[in-house]
């Protein structure tokens, strides 16, 4: 991009150069965004795994320096930033629950993007102590997923992984009785 604006400069198309330049400047600051947002996405998992551990001052701490950032290189009202703040939860599951809807009415029920907002809506009830509410949601992403991309999908699989992990929590937890077979 240097080198094209060194070359358009030196024609003497001086307005062309410029516009180069501001579509240079933004792109950067655009990938910048990008990567910090990504620095963020790693301290929440970082936050997880912390907490996983018991270690809950650190990992409140680092959800602190999340929100922080969020709200810094994403703004306040962007989703993710939502989501890091504990106080916004029915704010995040409504967005979460329109945006479904919304796929439902647009692309069906059984669209891989559909099952994706369902899944991003289990995975805010189970983070949120709703492993019950949760639970319903996350089979039907997987059915949703053998149904439309079959059983030997790498995203298949990592639902019926992720099913399978869940119940075997949740029974060693005794909050969600499976039925006999």
């Amino acid at each position: 991009m240097r080198l094209l604006g060194k070359f358009v400069s030196s024609t003497g198309q001086y307005q062309t150069e410029y516009e180069l330049r501001a579509f240079e400047k933004a792109e950067r600051a655009r990938l910048k965004k990008q990567d910090e947002a990504g620095w963020l996405c790693s301290l929440r998992d970082l936050a997880a795994v912390l907490q996983n551990q018991g270690k809950y001052e650190a990992a409140e701490a680092m959800n602190r320096r999340v929100l922080e950032g969020s709200e810094e290189v994403l703004g306040k009202e962007h989703p993710d930033t939502l989501a890091s703040d504990p106080g916004k939860y029915e704010a995040v599951e409504t967005m979460n629950r329109r945006a479904l809807e919304g796929s439902e009415k647009v692309l069906g029920k059984e669209h891989p993007d559909t099952l994706t907002s369902v899944s991003n809506l289990a995975y805010l009830l189970h983070q949120n102590a709703s492993l019950a509410a949760a639970m319903p949601l996350y089979e039907r992403t997987f059915s949703g997923y053998v149904l439309r991309l079959g059983l030997c999908h790498p995203t298949t699989m990592l639902r019926l992984v992720q099913n399978f992990t869940l119940k075997k929590h949740a029974i060693k937890r005794h909050q969600l009785w499976l039925p006999s077979r």
